[in-house]
């Protein structure tokens, strides 16, 4: 081979090399940017978790035994006013293996929506409470047997043309038709009255409950805050009921939660 042969070889050899090493660098940087890549939603969003029939005190308690609900499916309603739930979330979504979801809508600077989750025949609600806005998450409380409690009592205020605010003067709107709130309300109204003064005290649970919500950045932090509220609340309506039954301890509580969660 000649010397001039022996440049060509040369060249053909390092130009095969620069290309090899150009498309490694490019597809390099291909990588990274896709791995880096945010994308910023400019819709509503709803974050929380589904625990099905746990009951509170499982909750509570972090236990092995509450098992959050994983494979749910979740949408995000508005109540109407025949007290049927028109879906308003841009899609439905799956809880994941620890139960948690995270849910969007294109509605902005609305309250009290609602949060349906749905496996098998098995169904499960919560209010939200706080105000939804575009470029904003806000947090669900735990979705369970209690929240779905409060949830119907809503609707029904709904139905009654009652949406938005709600007050324990509200409530009365239902003793027509629920025997076990007219009995409430009858023998304990002034203990509810009391009750709800002291969640509203300054430095109250109320007010407790907001500086939380406030300073959350995950779902745990916000299930604590919701869960520490609720325990309150329930401790409260346990010591001030005297005699009164089970089913009146839990309508109390419940109805003691909703006037406060707005």
């Amino acid at each position: 081979m000649t010397i001039q042969e022996q440049d060509k070889s040369y060249l053909r050899i390092l130009g095969f090399l620069l290309v090899v090493i150009s498309l490694v660098f490019v597809i390099g940087c291909s990588d990274d940017e896709s791995a880096v890549e945010v994308k910023v939603s400019d819709n509503s969003q709803v974050e929380g978790r589904v625990y099905g029939d746990e009951s509170l005190s499982k909750i509570l308690a972090k236990t092995s035994s509450a098992q959050a609900v994983s494979g749910a499916a979740v949408i995000l309603a508005q109540v109407q006013a025949d007290g049927s739930l028109k879906t308003v979330s841009n899609k439905s979504v799956t809880t994941d293996a620890e139960g948690k979801f995270l849910i969007e809508t294109n509605l902005s600077g609305v309250k009290n929506l609602v949060i349906k989750a749905t496996k098998d025949n098995m169904q499960w609600k919560a209010i939200v409470s706080a105000e939804v806005k575009k470029n904003t998450k806000v947090y669900a409380p735990p979705v369970n047997k209690d929240s779905d409690s409060r949830a119907e009592l809503y609707i029904s205020l709904a139905v009654e043309g009652k949406t938005g605010s709600v007050s324990l003067l509200d409530f009365n709107l239902l003793a027509n038709t629920n025997l076990a709130i007219k009995l409430l309300l009858t023998s304990y109204m002034s203990a509810l009255e009391s009750i709800n003064a002291k969640v509203n005290e300054s430095g109250g649970a109320k007010a407790e409950l907001n500086v939380n919500l406030s300073a959350s950045a995950s779902t745990t932090a916000a299930e604590n805050a919701y869960l520490a509220f609720y325990t309150k609340i329930k401790t409260l309506v346990n010591t001030s009921l005297v005699g009164a039954s089970q089913s009146q301890i839990n309508a109390a509580t419940d109805i003691i939660i909703l006037t406060n969660l707005h």
